[in-house]
This record gives structure tokens, C-alpha cells and sequence, in this order.
């Protein structure tokens, strides 16, 4: 029971209150093994609901269609059980390699597990950004296991992920149909925004793997940092002994948009408009592809055999070592980046970010502490 019980609390802490949906992640068989309601498969409330009933004999949410699973399975007593919500918090579950950072209108969900299991996918730092239930930067899926070429399982490569590639290797070699070699390791932390001395700063969050560094020498480390309740900064870190080919990657969601042709997105929603800018601090060239044709490039899989157009969104640069940002937020943004500071600045913000490189000793934060302005 208590094993279920820490099960439950991990989707309730990674799910979206609005929708009920969590974030995608992994290999997604769609499997849905007890259809006992009428909710979209996607929609996790009725097993959330079902887990708080059994382990504390209360519910999770008031009344609602995600009460058919208490219904068939503890009978019409647990239907008129109290009603005590939790909060959703900031979360991590570091041995499986999750985290989250929340806001009152959404949350960034992030990978950087250190594998005690078999891969499924080569996606570690893949980050998920949701706002008021609408999953902006989200996963591509799966699709299938068995379609013919190039539909085989594509979007466990890490190159369809939410984060950066090297070279347009994966950050692991697959060796098999569900194996890949060898493990990388990731190490991720929350840390206290108080040591950024800038009340902007609200969150932060920071990981990096090794799989670069075992194929290409090249570290890898992002930063997450949510600024105020409402803009979201993605810092990524590249360090190389040579010149690679670094190519920051995100797949948005398909809706009615404009794209300026190199570094900004503005996706079109019923109830406002969202921003997504990015850039660097080397030169390089941005593209952006919808349903390729040819390619899985720019799809999801939100359920198994089932695929949909999708944003995909890059930007590729060549150099020795480079800073990556992407800013996410309802609100329009000019951000300014050097080898030392990233600037920001919108209708609610404005502040700068004192950037520092990993040192050669191991990880170090990548806004340095108390050197931030606002």
C-alpha cells in the first residue's frame, strides 16, 4: 500500500490540473488496461483519484467523470468520501530522474535520470513546458515499435527531444532494437533561488549528463530558471576540447503561429498569445519544419500507431564551446546574450544573469550566485 501510495503522489505531482494530463515521457505503448470511465485516455485524474481513495479513504478532486473509477471499484460509499486537496509543489524523484518547477498557471517538467534499467529513449535534459493546461514544449512520443522505415521507433533518438545534440549523434549508441550503450549518468539538483540575490528569480534547477563526454568529450548542462510566476529561462551549456556541431532542438505545439525566421515563435491561442525566443551566443542558423514529408521531423505521437503535425524548431551552431537560451512566457521579450551575461527584458521583467562556464574540477552553477540584477 505504501509503495501504491508513492506511485499515486508521483503522477499527482507531475500532472496538469487543468487537463489531468502528465507530461509524455519514455516509450508510450497506450496501454490502458482498465477502461473504467469515460475520460480521455491521456486524462490521469481517475487512477489519481482511485489511489488517494484506497490509500487514505479520501478523494483527490470533487465529483466529476473521474469518479466512474470509484464507482466500479469501492462502490457508492467512496463517491460521497471527503475531499482534501494537496498542493503541487516543486518535485524531484532523483533515482528515476524527475523534476519539476511550478507556477500558478503551469510547470517545466524535466529528464536527467541515472539509469538503474534498460534506456527506452536517449532523452535526458528533455524539458516540457506547460501553461494553463496547454503542453507548449512537449515529447514527440512513440509511435511504433514495427512500422517500416523511418517510422521504427524514431522518436526515442535523442535528436526529436526537447534538448541538444552533438554532431547529430544520440547521447547514447543504440545497439539493439530497445538497447542502448553505454549508460550516461546524470547528476541534477533544485537549488535555493535566495543565492541569486534577484527576487526575480524564483526557481532554479540544474542537471548534465555524461553521454557527450564518452563519444565526443563534450559536457552538457542546462539550467531551468522560472522568473516571476510567468517566463521561463532554459540555459543551456556546451563544453568541447574542439569544435562540434551544436544543435538546440524544441517541439511545440501545432497551432495557428508566426515565425520570424531565426529566433522567435509566436504561437496563437484562444486566450492569449504565447512567446518562445531563443538564441546563442555563437552564430548558426535556425530553421523550423511542420509534418516533414520525408522525415519525422516535426510530428508527435500522442498515442500509440496515432501521429500529428508538430512545431520542430532548432538552431544549429558550430563552435568549441556555446551558450544556448530559449525563453518561454505569455509576454513578448528582448534578451541580449554574451560569453558572460544574459539580458531579459519584457512588459514585467527586466533583469540580467551573470553566466558562468562549468569548471574543469565538475559542475558548477551556471548563473552565478548573487551576481544576478534586476
Amino acid at each position: 500500500k505504501r509503495r501504491i501510495s508513492t506511485a499515486g503522489d508521483f503522477l499527482f505531482q507531475i500532472h496538469d490540473r487543468n487537463s489531468g494530463q502528465i507530461p509524455c515521457f519514455g516509450q508510450n505503448d497506450g496501454a490502458l488496461i482498465l477502461p473504467l470511465n469515460n475520460c480521455e485516455a491521456q486524462n490521469y485524474k481517475p487512477i489519481i483519484q482511485a489511489i488517494r481513495y484506497l490509500t487514505e479513504r479520501v478523494c483527490e478532486f470533487p465529483s466529476g467523470p473521474w469518479n466512474e473509477d470509484l464507482a466500479w471499484l469501492f462502490g457508492s460509499e467512496a463517491l460521497v468520501a471527503p475531499v482534501k486537496q494537496r498542493a503541487l509543489h516543486d518535485f524531484s524523484a532523483p533515482v528515476g530522474g524527475y523534476w519539476t518547477l511550478r507556477s500558478s498557471a503551469g510547470f517545466a517538467f524535466v529528464r536527467c535520470p541515472s539509469y538503474r534499467d534498460r534506456p527506452s529513449q536517449a532523452d535526458s535534459l528533455h524539458a516540457d513546458v506547460w501553461w494553463n493546461g496547454i503542453n507548449i514544449a512537449l515529447d514527440p512520443g512513440t509511435f511504433s515499435y514495427n512500422a517500416p522505415a523511418p517510422w521504427n521507433n524514431p522518436f526515442s533518438q535523442s535528436r526529436f527531444h526537447n534538448t541538444v545534440t552533438v554532431d547529430g549523434e544520440d547521447q547514447m549508441e543504440r545497439v539493439g532494437k530497445f538497447l542502448w550503450l553505454p549508460w550516461l549518468r546524470g547528476e541534477a539538483a533544485l537549488s535555493d533561488p535566495a543565492l541569486f540575490n534577484n527576487s526575480a528569480i524564483t526557481g532554479y534547477w540544474q542537471g548534465e549528463h555524461n553521454g557527450y563526454n564518452v563519444s565526443r568529450g563534450v559536457m552538457h548542462t542546462r539550467a531551468i530558471l522560472r522568473c516571476a510566476d510567468h517566463l521561463w529561462v532554459v540555459i543551456d551549456r556546451l563544453d568541447g576540447a574542439q569544435a562540434h556541431d551544436f544543435r538546440l532542438h524544441w517541439l511545440l505545439l501545432n497551432t495557428t503561429h508566426t515565425w520570424n525566421g531565426s529566433s522567435h515563435v509566436l504561437l496563437k491561442f484562444a486566450q492569449r498569445d504565447y512567446h518562445v525566443n531563443f538564441g546563442s551566443s555563437s552564430s548558426g542558423k535556425a530553421t523550423l519544419v511542420i509534418a516533414d514529408p520525408a522525415s519525422p521531423r516535426g510530428w508527435r505521437a500522442p498515442q500509440y500507431f496515432h501521429r500529428e503535425p508538430a512545431i520542430s524548431v532548432d538552431l544549429t551552431v558550430h563552435d568549441r564551446a556555446t551558450w544556448f537560451w530559449t525563453i518561454f512566457s505569455p509576454e513578448s521579450s528582448t534578451v541580449k546574450c554574451t560569453s558572460e551575461t544574459l539580458s531579459i527584458a519584457s512588459q514585467k521583467l527586466s533583469f540580467a544573469l551573470q553566466l558562468q562556464a562549468r569548471s574543469s574540477t565538475g559542475s558548477t552553477l551556471l548563473v552565478a550566485p548573487g551576481n544576478t540584477s534586476i
